[in-house]
């Protein structure tokens, strides 16, 4: 299974099928984008917009499932206008392009003048967690118009407070702040980049490896120095992760491997007491940038001795025993203290982790890899992924069919997804892509890319 989605297929399913039509929760516009808006500024309501995802039949189906939930029918009737669209149509990559989304899933919380109030990246079928993101909208409804914002800061007002504010507000709802920052570190007079405020203000935006903020930043590497060690107060990993998200989808966004070597090699030296962990996140960058950007050849073949050596010489008992002791002590520190933590289940960390980014790399040899020797390698993984887990589970276990398939081994991957599908069925998960593959699989025709 697609490994973006893996983690979304964690989540706890929550069946609320047995409610009728009327009882179900939000309810989604039916006509054109160009009504919402006018019918949320009429009703006085904000805006719900879901984008779909237009390759993942899975999230469509969970987000199906959570949006029908009749915990959220009073909360999201009330005070959204709601509206779904497939970025895949002409409307929706339209709809959805406003917004620089490509692709789903997505929910943007908007004002009824278009504004973004808050941005929560995935479906789920968590109607608690849905709500939680509609009160965030809800809390910054009475903030400044990011569409003023914007349209003041197209008019040219460049003051430095302003510049501040606006920062702040596209970051709150992830969006690109690396112009703004530049100009904003551009309009401050030259002392100012010797306030500890200022500058911890410039790292907290993450900016982006090489450009001009970044570039003056660390001009003064003492005083950066300084501010690591005693100003940014346990946040400097924070502030670090930030800054190599940001260079790293550049890097990826413009096809540039001198930004993303300077990423791998920054992410390095966040790890100076750990040499063996500052090479394993350059050489994870490198490959999340060698796979992005379409580099198959360099990707298949730097990937190959990465997992070898960093996933498949772990033993499975050994994760077994730690996942059993983090077991343990969850269900001591519950005897321990009562009442303070929900009841359920203990996380199962190491061996979720593992599992995980070991069908990441055997989902992405099916879809890139084209030699047997590179395919078998990912079947290897895409067991031992299996493996790490104490049950079954139906997307690791699509992840091999298709390798299978894909390997010519037709009879032996039908049976794989045979038993992904009934598993699926029995954990209540949706099973319409696994049975597309499969019925893909019986007819012979199931490609990486297509949309089963």
């Amino acid at each position: 299974m697609k490994p973006a989605n893996f983690l979304k297929f964690c989540l706890l399913w929550l069946l609320m099928t047995s409610f009728s039509t009327f009882a179900q929760g939000v309810q989604f516009e039916a006509g054109p984008w160009s009504d919402v808006l006018k019918k949320a500024a009429r009703e006085k309501k904000l805006v719900l917009l879901h984008i779909d995802s237009k390759d993942c039949s899975q999230c469509v189906e969970v987000a199906t499932v959570g949006f029908r939930s009749p915990v959220l029918r009073e909360k999201y009737n009330l005070n959204f206008v709601s509206y779904r669209i497939n970025p895949a149509t002409p409307e929706g990559a339209e709809v959805a392009g406003r917004y620089s989304i490509a692709n789903g899933p997505v929910s943007l919380y908007l004002a009824a003048d278009g504004s973004l109030l808050h941005r929560f990246n995935a479906s789920t079928t968590n109607a608690i967690q849905l709500s939680e993101q509609a009160e965030i909208a809800l809390s910054r409804r009475n903030q400044p118009s990011l569409v003023q914002m914007e349209r003041e800061y197209t008019a040219g007002n460049r003051k430095p407070q302003f510049l501040r504010t606006y920062l702040e507000r596209r970051q709150s709802v992830e969006l690109d702040t690396e112009e703004v920052l530049d100009v904003y570190v551009k309009s401050l007079p030259a002392d100012s980049l010797r306030s500890a405020p200022t500058l911890l203000f410039i790292l907290e935006r993450a900016p982006v490896l090489g450009s001009r903020a970044d570039s003056l930043v660390r001009r003064d590497w003492r005083r950066l120095d300084s501010l690591y060690r005693f100003g940014l107060r346990g946040r400097a990993a924070q502030i670090n992760t930030g800054i190599i998200n940001k260079s790293r989808a550049k890097a990826v966004r413009t096809r540039d491997a001198r930004l993303a070597f300077q990423t791998a090699n920054f992410a390095r030296s966040t790890h100076t007491r750990d040499e063996r962990r500052g090479q394993y996140v350059f050489e994870w960058n490198m490959l999340h940038f060698f796979r992005e950007s379409g580099d198959t050849a360099r990707y298949i073949r730097a990937a190959i001795p990465f997992y070898e050596l960093n996933f498949m010489s772990v033993k499975v008992d050994s994760i077994a025993r730690l996942d059993e002791q983090d077991r343990q002590n969850f269900l001591r520190s519950l005897s321990q203290s009562p009442g303070s933590r929900s009841a359920g289940y203990a996380p199962n960390p190491h061996g979720t982790r593992l599992s995980q980014s070991l069908n990441g790399a055997a989902w992405s040899f099916w879809e890139m890899a084209t030699e047997p020797d590179a395919l078998e390698r990912a079947l290897v993984w895409s067991k031992r992924s299996m493996e790490f887990l104490s049950h079954p589970n139906p997307s690791l276990m699509d992840t091999y069919a298709r390798l299978l398939y894909k390997l010519g081994r037709r009879p032996e991957a039908i049976e794989w997804q045979t038993r992904a599908v009934e598993i699926n069925r029995q954990q209540g998960m949706p099973s319409e892509t696994f049975s597309k593959a499969l019925a893909a699989m019986k007819a012979g025709t199931l490609k990486p890319g297509q949309k089963n």
